[in-house]
């Protein structure tokens, strides 16, 4: 059964009662949910948990984003402090262009310890951007495509602590990095290149492990407008 005007009450009621919300079993979406948090505002001071202790996770066989916002969307982000825990993300078939992220709309979003599969994290073009998110521990699968594609500028965005990324189209294309990181992760088996950016105003990739990427392990070649690559730091992995 189609599970989406439940999670979406569900989120609605927990977010006003400023509970977290735990999630059970398998939760079938067929439209995107929202999660309205107003950004820098005075009411959302910490992170609003989606979490299960028990496996639970979002399926779609919807070529749609799991989740986003219903106000007016033009650039900036329109959501903060959003905390995924030990949720899975999954689409049906790999064939389905689904996200989780609708584009960049959610700022100061983390994502720990889930698991994404057949899916992909967000496409975010521009004048959208990122600002603020971050893997950790995380782990996706069988997807096509580029995992997070922001041809865009794209602030703090970071993927850390073990994440392991195999079989997919290739994990990250940036525009321009600025203040980016991918550290202690698994990169690997990927059809295109695992790590591709343009220009920088910092990044650092350190310590991971990379195998079988069929086009490239890391290419900085590309450039975005006028800007060049600067403080980039490539250090301590295995390629």
């Amino acid at each position: 059964t189609d599970d989406s005007l439940a999670l979406q009450k569900a989120i609605e009621v927990a977010i006003s009662l400023d509970l977290d919300l735990e999630i059970d079993g398998r939760v079938y979406i067929t439209r995107m949910i929202n999660i309205e948090r107003e950004v820098d505002g005075a009411k959302f001071n910490r992170y609003f948990k989606i979490f299960s202790k028990s496996g639970g996770r979002f399926y779609t066989d919807k070529n749609i984003p799991l989740f986003g916002s219903a106000r007016n969307y033009t650039a900036n982000p329109l959501s903060q402090l959003i905390h995924f825990q030990n949720v899975g993300f999954e689409g049906v078939s790999g064939k389905l262009d689904c996200f989780v992220m609708d584009k960049g709309v959610f700022l100061r979003t983390m994502f720990s310890f889930c698991d994404f599969e057949r899916i992909k994290l967000a496409y975010v073009p521009a004048p959208y951007y990122t600002q603020s998110v971050r893997l950790i521990g995380c782990n996706a699968r069988r997807y096509e495509g580029v995992f997070f594609n922001s041809p865009n500028i794209n602030f703090d965005f970071h993927i850390s602590a073990g994440c392991i990324f195999e079989a997919g189209g290739g994990v990250i294309d940036l525009g321009l990095p600025v203040g980016c990181s991918v550290t202690d992760s698994v990169l690997e088996g990927q059809t295109g290149t695992a790590i591709k950016y343009r220009a920088s105003r910092g990044l650092h990739i350190a310590g991971n492990y990379f195998e079988d990427n069929k086009v490239a392990d890391i290419d900085g070649s590309g450039s975005i407008g006028q800007y060049a690559t600067e403080s980039v730091s490539i250090i301590g992995n295995y390629i």
